[in-house]
């Protein structure tokens, strides 16, 4: 490739728009860092991420039941949707989104169907995006763009049917990266779940089979895929710029004689949720035995609408996520940041191979990181192997307790991790080598796929 083509023309298909406010967001935007914006195009999911930022990317396609076919009462749900424009205009920049909690009776009531609508579904596979469908906006849209290469993170059978059918009809190739274990999070149950289950897996090993660049999120997920799949995966770090979330004063140091503890992102029943309630009781009670300490959890306002009902611990406290600014401001003034993962089977089935995107800024933020959560999850196989956090790798409420205590107290203990977090952020996951690296893997996927089609012409 020469020319413009060092930078090809890239069609993102998500979940999620690129975004500044969670952790996926924040890295599907770090990605593209650098990148022509106009080369860039982006078909994503409406959900509770607001609107997509346009800092590394200025063209977006909302998809709807148009495109994303979901089972009966969710595609009902769907279908009453506001509808939104099928060529979104495209923003010179981006407009901060403020976040703010609706708490009306109807929205409450509303929000309360939907997740016990889906939980019940989840429990037999049903909750889930079935089919995939070019609508005709959609195929305009493509068409204006021309994309050299699709970039995907799946998430779902209608987003591996999606992606497959724009790749063969426009003849654009694949490159896909896995950011969790979902596929094993999905139709686990029920006879429905083992039908769904099997078309899941055949179709997942044919759209890897057929990717031009393959990527992880670990080293763990890349070894277990190899062996699941029969292919190779490479492990792409979750890119960040350091020197954004690093403070004027060293975190370490402080004796302010009030120690907050923060948790930063999303909170996900089957993730972190029990773990997250475990250490506001463990913040609780150290508070009780004289430490003046306060557990903040800062989360987009639906998390706190869903589960604000779990955290009773006085010193607790859901802050909604505004701005970016306000969330770097947060991590920066924090005294210690907490990375919880659930103990139960459920939990570790969709998160086994797991790696938080946020690890990545609270390991350049230089403040010391707890981990809370079973050993054989990749963030705390890494922190043990590395050193850059402190781990309760036991569901045992004294031992957390102890540990919160310890490296709230011991300015050693919080040297040594800080110093080590500093210097392996800046080691594997600096925007411009990760982002570097990102768009070499995506130009040799194109070089492939346009020798393979002169190869196929001349013969």
């Amino acid at each position: 490739m020469s020319g413009s083509s060092q930078w090809p023309r890239v069609l993102v298909i998500t979940k999620y728009p690129f975004n500044l406010r969670d952790g996926g967001g924040v890295a599907l935007t770090n990605y593209f860092q650098g990148w022509p914006k106009e080369n860039i195009a982006q078909a994503y999911l409406s959900g509770p991420h607001g609107a997509p930022d346009a800092s590394v990317c200025q063209s977006f396609f909302e998809l709807t039941h148009r495109e994303i076919k979901r089972l009966w009462p969710l595609s009902l749900y769907d279908r009453c949707k506001p509808a939104k424009a099928a060529l979104p205009a495209t923003p010179a920049t981006a407009t901060p989104h403020q976040a703010t909690i609706k708490r009306g009776l109807i929205r409450k009531s509303a929000v309360s169907l939907k997740y016990s609508l889906s939980a019940i579904l989840r429990s037999y596979g049903a909750s889930f995006g079935v089919d995939g469908r070019i609508s005709n906006e959609l195929a305009d849209y493509i068409r204006q763009f021309q994309p050299q290469i699709i970039f995907t993170t799946l998430g779902d059978l209608s987003f591996i049917r999606l992606t497959r059918k724009i790749s063969k009809e426009f003849n654009i190739p694949i490159s896909v990266q896995i950011c969790d274990d979902w596929m094993s999070d999905q139709y686990v149950r029920g006879s429905f779940g083992r039908y769904m289950l099997t078309k899941l897996d055949r179709e997942l090993r044919d759209i890897f089979a057929c990717a031009g660049a393959r990527f992880s999120i670990c080293r763990t997920m890349s070894d277990a895929y190899l062996k699941r799949y029969g292919t190779k995966f490479m492990p792409l770090p979750v890119p960040v710029t350091c020197a954004e979330w690093q403070g004027e004063t060293n975190a370490t140091d402080r004796d302010n004689g009030a120690f907050v503890i923060l948790y930063a992102g999303a909170i996900h029943k089957f993730a972190q949720l029990q773990g997250l309630i475990e250490i506001s009781l463990a913040v609780e009670r150290i508070e009780n035995q004289g430490v003046n300490a306060s557990f903040h959890i800062l989360t987009p306002p639906g998390f706190i609408l869903q589960y604000a009902k779990y955290f009773t611990a006085k010193n607790c406290r859901l802050l909604p996520y505004e701005t970016r600014e306000s969330q770097i401001e947060e991590i920066k003034n924090a005294d210690m940041l907490v990375i919880p993962v659930n103990f139960d089977p459920e939990s570790l089935r969709f998160i086994r191979y797991s790696m938080p995107a946020k690890l990545a800024a609270y390991m350049a933020s230089g403040i010391p990181i707890l981990m809370y959560g079973p050993n054989e999850v990749p963030p705390i196989i890494e922190a043990q192997q590395d050193g850059f956090a402190h781990c309760v790798c036991e569901q045992n409420h004294d031992k957390l307790v102890s540990a919160i205590r310890e490296l709230l107290t011991d300015k050693q203990l919080r040297h040594h991790i800080s110093e080590r977090a500093v210097s392996l952020a800046e080691q594997r996951h600096d925007v411009n080598e990760v982002s570097a690296l990102f768009r070499r893997k995506l130009i040799e996927a194109c070089e492939r796929h346009s020798a393979q089609a002169t190869t196929q012409h001349a013969k």
